[in-house]
Order: structure tokens, then sequence, then C-alpha cells
């Protein structure tokens, strides 16, 4: 065997490390996770114990599917937009929070009653909330840096 072929290149580093965007945007959909827990049907001491695994099991569940929508970036028109300044991401997640706060005001729901506590809950639209979710949490993954140049560099490797 040739001593060329024996020669192993380095593991590529980005699939190993991960990115200091992943885990900002993690750590922040944790924080909106806990609250939202601990916002909705307040049990107590319960919803303290609670929160954190919800919050870290929505985080699980919600990263990959940001990693997959990030995939998008990778087209260099699409890249060059989003990273050019921070305004289609602000306009991206105050779309999105405007959707999911005020989906009520809105009609883009509709209000149920549960049989076993009489309680009345304002439940969104499938085909409202998911998008609009999925859309906040691409926003906080992908929010651009301050220079574009390194958000789109990084995008692009």
């Amino acid at each position: 065997m040739s001593e060329s072929s024996e020669e192993q290149s380095p593991p590529d580093t980005a699939l190993v490390a991960p990115r200091p965007r992943y885990l900002r945007g993690a750590a922040i959909l944790w924080v909106i996770f806990a609250f939202l827990k601990l916002v909705d049907n307040y049990d107590g001491i319960l919803s303290f114990i609670g929160a954190p695994f919800v919050a870290t099991f929505m985080t699980l569940v919600a990263m990959p599917l940001a990693l997959l929508m990030g995939l998008v970036l990778r087209w260099p028109a699409a890249c060059s937009w989003w990273y050019s300044s921070r305004r289609p991401a602000a306009l991206m997640l105050t779309l999105t929070m405007i959707l999911i706060f005020f989906a009520q005001s809105l009609g883009l729901g509709e209000r149920i009653i549960d049989e076993v506590d009489g309680g009345s809950y304002f439940v969104m639209y499938g085909a409202v909330s998911l998008p609009s979710f999925l859309g906040m949490v691409f926003a906080i993954v992908y929010w651009p840096a301050r220079s574009g140049q390194q958000g789109r560099k990084q995008a692009l490797e």
C-alpha cells in the first residue's frame, strides 16, 4: 500500500463541534419553553419540577427541525438575503410572535371546553401554530451576527 492511502484526513469539525449559534439558540429556546410551561396550567410546585423536563424535551424536538430548515441557507441567494442585515430575521420573528400571541384576537383558532374541569381554553389551528412556531425557532437559531459576512461564511461552509 502506498503511504498516501494510509494517511487519513482529519475529521470534519463542523460535524463534531456545535457552532455557538446552535448552543445560543438552544439555550434561548429552553428558556422560552420553560416559561411557556410555567404559564400554561400552573400547578404550583409540580409546574416548577416539570418545566425543565418539558423544556428539554421540546428543545430536543425543535432544534433538529430548525437545523433542517436551515438547509435553505445553503442556497447562496437565500443566504445573502438572510444575512444581509438583521431585518429579515427581525421581521420573521415579529410576524411569528404576533401570530402566536394574538391568534385569539385574529380569530386563528377555536375555544374548546375541557370536559374534566369545565375550563375553557383557546387552541390555535395547526396550520397557523406549527409554521409560526417553526418560523420563530428558525429566526432565533439563525439570527444574523453583527457582521453579515461572518454568518454568510459559516452558512456556506
